[in-house]
């Protein structure tokens, strides 16, 4: 459990910096303006509508690990798209962006049905919170440099970094062994 609160918080670290540059992101490189800041920020919500939808709808077959792995992976492909994409592909921002909020509505499904699965249910109030309270602290370190980054390396190359980060969190929860068997052994 400690490999899956671990990468967790390590991807709100590198995604949330990110993730508030949208309208940034909207008004600076695709030129856009407030409509625009809009569609994208209804888009985010409804992508993470639609992943929930699909998590009601659907039975998830395999693993719920993989499925947080690939979240991951999913997630940091569609911040370095958001970052390559040229200017004059507003519309295509606006699908991975959509992409993106599916993304991290089925990883925040899939990461509450792994800990309600895995940690007994007196203790599981205590586990929330403890995780919760420490997913905080990341992504308010992250976001006290986000004026800073998006200043000195610029809003689409944070894009990209935190893209690329993503995936490397998505890589590293692949190739950890302990966290690859969560569910097939009781560890709480």
């Amino acid at each position: 459990m400690r490999y899956l609160f671990l990468y967790a918080m390590a991807i709100t670290f590198v995604i949330m910096p990110a993730a508030i540059m949208f309208p940034l992101l909207t008004t600076g490189h695709f030129a856009g303006g407030k409509w625009e800041i809009g569609i994208v920020e209804v888009v985010w919500g409804g992508g993470m509508l639609i992943g929930g939808v699909i998590l009601s709808i659907f039975k998830l077959k395999g693993s719920k690990v993989v499925a947080v792995n690939v979240m991951y992976v999913l997630l940091g492909l569609t911040f370095i798209l958001s970052g390559v994409l040229p200017a004059s592909w507003f519309v295509g921002f606006v699908m991975v962006t959509a992409i993106g909020g599916i993304s991290l509505s089925v990883f925040n499904g899939c990461f509450t049905a792994i800990v309600q699965t895995e940690v007994s249910p007196e203790k599981l109030g205590r586990v929330f919170s403890l995780y919760y309270s420490l997913a905080v602290l990341p992504s308010v370190i992250g976001l006290l440099f986000t004026g800073l980054i998006a200043e000195v390396i610029g809003v689409n190359i944070t894009f990209i970094i935190s893209g690329c980060l993503a995936i490397l969190v998505g890589i590293l929860s692949f190739s950890t062994r302990n966290l690859m068997q969560l569910g097939k052994i009781k560890n709480i």
